[in-house]
């Protein structure tokens, strides 16, 4: 019994001496798979650190990844419209600048619009834009007014600049180069500089030099220099409510999927095809890579492929183009038996139409045609139902009284039906053309303008802006900016 009680203990001692020489192990193997996932999570990190890195140094640049591609640009941009001068007042400078605030607030840009601006504004304003372009990957800088070169140096003219001498313009105006330096110096990856501001200059008479329009400048690398006309030329301030160069480019820069470059050669030819090849936009560019104001839709550009396709083939298959022999009867071979044929046969070949050979060979270009593949079915439009006909035919009537009531239903009801936003879009381009102070017209009108503003559909953008645009009724066009801000 002592023996066995013995030999008891020693197993037990021996169990606890091995139990206490293991534990260290199995804290020193645990510490070390800890840190073993400790580095391996900081070399994640500092992978995806890296990886981020070189985003942002291609910031601007078309991304050619598709998680890239989702990463939203940072896009900032400064608009100038100078027009109240004193000496030589503008017309379009500033609705040109009104307008292209409008469109870059469509394309994600945050803007600075500056109307009017005097020199001291314009320094603090272009102070605070060179700030914030380091924190951006796209910046922009906008300018219609006027502008001059004086010794082979552009200057923007402020409203309040007053110019007796070519030596004051260094201390009134202010000079180009002071954007492209602040540009430069922020390290944006992507600069856009667009110049309007190449007018008669109103100081000619007390300067030395009649040099005319603005001097060539290099652009800096990533950076793309827009002018509305060839350097030492002159560009027409325009017609209509906006100059020749803004129109055009306000036309190209929101179409999708067009480069940048591919916007400002759109925006040169309808330029010069207008002013019968008087003004001609240039650009000087360093960009390194592309970039798209307005990404484009896929689906849309593989649909019209295939429309394109379809319809040329139908086209290839119309009997105008390719006329189909008739094979019907077979030729008469050219032999000295059939080279002087009788005169029955020629009396049988008179008295025959000449029509019937083509309508004996229809049937093979049916089945021509039947050997093309399937067309898609027609999609079938909803039926609309009878308090939408009912509202459809208020809104197209004369009465102005029903046009109003027809709006305000709508406003409560209807805002998202797609039918009835374009019957009131149609009616409000053809009425707001009218000159009447008629209250009841004009009330009418305005609603029109609270139904597609409350709409929140970008595409009738356009129209309120025509409308705010116009000289019409003060009290119309403050319903069109109004719900203009909607859209944007």
């Amino acid at each position: 019994m002592k023996k066995s009680q013995h030999i008891k203990k020693i197993r037990r001692a021996v169990i606890w001496l091995s139990l206490m020489l293991l534990l260290p192990g199995i804290v020193i193997l645990t510490s070390c798979s800890d840190s073993n996932k400790q580095s391996e999570s900081s070399n994640r990190k500092s992978a995806q650190t890296e990886n981020l890195g070189r985003s942002r140094s291609m910031r601007g640049i078309q991304p050619v990844s598709k998680s890239a591609a989702k990463v939203k640009q940072k896009r900032l941009a400064m608009v100038v419209g100078n027009s109240d001068y004193e000496k030589s007042k503008l017309k379009n400078p500033v609705n040109d600048a009104r307008s292209m605030a409008r469109l870059l607030r469509r394309l994600d840009f945050d803007v600075d619009l500056v109307e009017n601006g005097k020199r001291r504004e314009m320094v603090s304003k272009m102070n605070a834009f060179g700030r914030k372009l380091s924190q951006v990957d796209v910046g922009l800088f906008y300018y219609a007014g006027h502008g001059i070169q004086v010794k082979g140096r552009n200057y923007l003219i402020p409203t309040d600049a007053v110019l007796e001498s070519e030596g004051d313009v260094e201390f009134e105006a202010i000079d180009l180069g002071r954007v492209l330096s602040k540009m430069e110096d922020s390290r944006c990856p992507l600069n856009i500089v667009i110049l309007d501001a190449c007018r008669d200059n109103p100081f000619a008479r007390s300067f030395r030099s009649t040099t005319k329009g603005l001097a060539l400048v290099d652009a800096p690398r990533g950076t793309m220099l827009a002018f509305s006309t060839a350097p030492g030329s002159v560009a027409a301030d325009g017609e209509g409510s906006n100059g020749i160069y803004t129109k055009y480019l306000l036309k190209n820069i929101e179409r999708p999927g067009l480069s940048i470059e591919e916007v400002f050669k759109q925006v040169r030819i309808g330029v010069v095809n207008e002013t019968n090849g008087k003004q001609t936009p240039w650009e000087s560019s360093s960009l390194m890579g592309s970039f798209h104001f307005q990404e484009s839709n896929e689906g849309t550009a593989t649909a019209a492929k295939t429309n394109n396709t379809t319809s040329t083939e139908t086209a290839a298959l119309t009997p105008a183009q390719k006329p189909v022999p008739d094979v019907s009867e077979p030729a008469p071979r050219a032999s000295a038996n059939n080279a002087a044929p009788k005169p029955q046969a020629q009396a049988q070949f008179k008295t025959v139409p000449k029509a019937k050979p083509v309508q004996k060979a229809k049937p093979k270009q049916v089945a021509s045609i039947k050997r093309q593949p399937a067309a898609a079915p027609a999609v079938k439009r909803p039926q609309l139902s009878a308090e939408v006909r009912k509202y459809i035919r208020m809104l197209e009537s004369t009465n102005a009284k029903d046009q109003r009531y027809a709006a305000k239903k709508i406003y409560k009801n209807y805002l998202h039906n797609r039918t009835l936003l374009e019957v009131v879009n149609q009616q409000l381009l053809r009425g707001y053309k009218k000159r009447t102070n008629n209250r009841l017209y004009v009330d009418t009108m305005s609603w029109f303008c609270n139904v597609l503003g409350r709409s929140q559909q970008s595409r009738y953008a356009a129209t309120l802006e025509k409308v705010a645009d116009s000289d019409v009724n003060r009290k119309l066009k403050k319903y069109a900016r109004k719900n203009l801000k909607y859209l944007q």
